[in-house]
């Protein structure tokens, strides 16, 4: 019984003290991994809500953001058609981008669940059609507006002329839309 094989325990407890004196790759490698993971599965659950939690608050900070600039409570067209004249001035005017891009035409006053409420007819599909071609335009010629310079192209302006000389051609009878000035030649 002196030649009695060793047991499968003491073949395990000999192989892990060698390959702790000696690890190969794939040891350092588990080990690398199992030192990461620990730290990981504890602060990732709570790292992850946090993100989250402030995507959540982000959002709600630019929907209340977007309600104080547009507010959705716009309900006749007449309230509506003075602020899109305002927008197209300054849009034709803008020296920068936050000129530019100073309202956002698919939200507040232009919002198809806003636009839905008014009276259908002439009027609503004017402000409809000025919000859409206002915000074609603005992305059309964004790229001319950067952070260091915005230089509005004539052609935009141009296009903003065409959407406000629309807008004043649908209330021309309604007695209410201000009065536009074209800074086209």
């Amino acid at each position: 019984m002196k030649n009695s094989p060793p047991s499968i325990e003491a073949n395990r407890a000999a192989r892990l003290r060698r390959e702790l004196r000696n690890p190969s790759l794939i040891t350092i490698a588990i080990i690398v991994l199992l030192v990461l993971a620990i730290p990981a599965a504890i602060i990732l659950p709570g790292l992850i809500s946090t993100a989250s939690t402030n995507l959540a608050e982000r959002a709600e900070q630019r929907r209340q953001r977007v309600e104080r600039l547009l507010p959705e409570a716009v309900v006749l067209p007449a309230q509506v058609t003075p602020w899109l004249f305002s927008r197209i001035r300054i849009m034709q005017q803008a020296t920068t981008t936050s000129e530019w891009f100073a309202a956002d035409f698919t939200e507040g006053s232009c919002n198809p669940a806003n636009l839905a409420q008014f009276p259908t007819g002439k009027y609503t599909t004017a402000i409809f059609r000025a919000c859409s071609d206002l915000n074609r335009i603005r992305e059309k010629y964004a790229a001319n507006c950067t952070v260091e310079s915005c230089e509005v192209p004539r052609t935009a302006i141009i296009e903003l002329d065409g959407a406000a000389i629309r807008l004043v051609e649908a209330f021309s009878d309604a007695n209410f839309a201000l009065p536009y000035e074209s800074l086209v030649d």
